[in-house]
């Protein structure tokens, strides 16, 4: 396969960002791999500051970002298991949007044993 052809192909790819509460991600992330075979994902955490009133200051906060590629058949459906996984739905449960990308390769993770511990 040509590097255009594979640039072509991925260049209608969907980039699925969550901002959810601390915590949230890492399980979500394990999930996405073993359930749905999932390997274009990452997260990282971020801060920032809530909303204040003049009653109350505004509190940081930790969020994770959890960013995953999906094709463009697949990217409804993996939006709407990660709506539900990640309990986005729920009071405080974070944000999900979803937008096109221009180009992304494909990723594949080696074979390897499982870790214990």
């Amino acid at each position: 396969m040509s590097p255009r052809s594979v640039n072509k192909q991925s260049s209608r790819a969907r980039l699925i960002t969550c901002i959810l509460a601390a915590g949230k991600a890492g399980p979500v992330v394990a999930a996405l791999k073993d359930e749905c075979g999932v390997t274009r994902a990452t997260m990282h955490k971020a801060r920032g500051i809530g909303r204040s009133t003049l009653r109350t200051l505004a509190q940081p906060s930790e969020k994770e970002i959890l960013n995953v590629v999906a094709e463009p058949g697949e990217a409804d459906a993996l939006f709407a298991w990660l709506y539900d996984r990640a309990q986005v739905g729920t009071p405080h449960g974070g944000i999900m949007y979803m937008q096109k990308l221009e180009s992304a390769l494909p990723f594949m993770l080696p074979d390897l044993p499982e870790e214990e511990g």
